[in-house]
């Protein structure tokens, strides 16, 4: 048995669905004792106790995805470029808080005025980051460090943020027609960052570069397709031992076992 153990009232209706198509329960944000089974952290970092399972994201592997500095350090040249110090942030860049959510708090600076102010606004940390030319970007959903799904992201009225939050869509893309590169760096990045369970939000700039930009464990879904893989795979995880490090660049060396059933 699947239990989904999540943080914030925000996310509770996406793990409702999620539990709903799975057969899982839903537990929100509260200190488990004596659970067994699969637990999977939905983004919540609150202690488990006397668990019998096993346990799908460590609290110090949710904690450094939240805190996206410190997770852009660990990425490395996964990642566009980041500044983390006034003194080395060139512009145009956007400027973003340590701890962020959808486009919010998303500020595309032109000078170094804009920067200052920016900055300020982020009252518990910052982080600033080159200005991506992107051509394509997707969401690339990643459990057991295979690929379960992947979302094609298409923008709004916002050039740049190409997010649900500023507008912008997403669209399923067919196994068959996945971006390789972007799927490889998305394996990769929830490797670097010992994430078991991670939605991958990643640009392919104009070079075709893969470039990450962050790692969610709670991700938002709404799409009756995506959440049905998901489940799909969630269920196959806790009726199978865990999977080995994935080798190999070929789509079967990719894809998660349970999408090949």
């Amino acid at each position: 048995m699947i239990t989904l153990l999540y943080h914030a009232k925000t996310v509770g209706p996406v793990c409702e669905r999620l539990a709903r198509v799975g057969g899982f329960n839903a537990v929100m944000d509260l200190p488990l004792t004596h659970v067994g089974g699969t637990i999977l952290r939905w983004g919540s970092v609150v202690t488990i106790l006397g668990c019998d399972g096993r346990v799908l994201n460590s609290r110090d592997a949710v904690n450094l995805s939240r805190d996206k500095p410190a997770s852009r350090k660990i990425l490395g040249d996964l990642s566009p470029t980041t500044w983390y110090r006034l003194d080395d942030v060139k512009v145009p860049c956007v400027v973003r808080p340590k701890r962020h959510h959808g486009g919010y708090k998303f500020f595309v600076c032109n000078g170094i005025t804009e920067v200052l102010r920016a900055v300020k606004r982020c009252r518990l940390g910052w982080y600033a980051t080159e200005l991506v030319d992107k051509a394509e970007e997707y969401r690339v959903f990643v459990l057991q460090g295979r690929v379960v799904c992947v979302s094609q992201r298409f923008p709004g009225q916002h050039t740049i943020a190409w997010n649900l939050g500023m507008g912008g869509r997403l669209v399923n893309v067919e196994k068959g027609k996945w971006h390789k590169n972007a799927v490889i760096a998305a394996i990769e990045a929830a490797k670097r960052l010992s994430l078991d369970w991670a939605a991958i939000d990643i640009a392919i700039d104009r070079e075709g570069k893969p470039l990450v930009f962050e790692a969610n464990t709670a991700p938002g879904l709404r799409n009756k397709y995506t959440i049905s893989r998901i489940a799909k795979a969630l269920n196959w995880a806790d009726k199978n031992p865990p999977l080995p490090e994935a080798e190999g660049s070929k789509w079967k060396d990719l894809l998660h076992p349970a999408l090949t059933l």
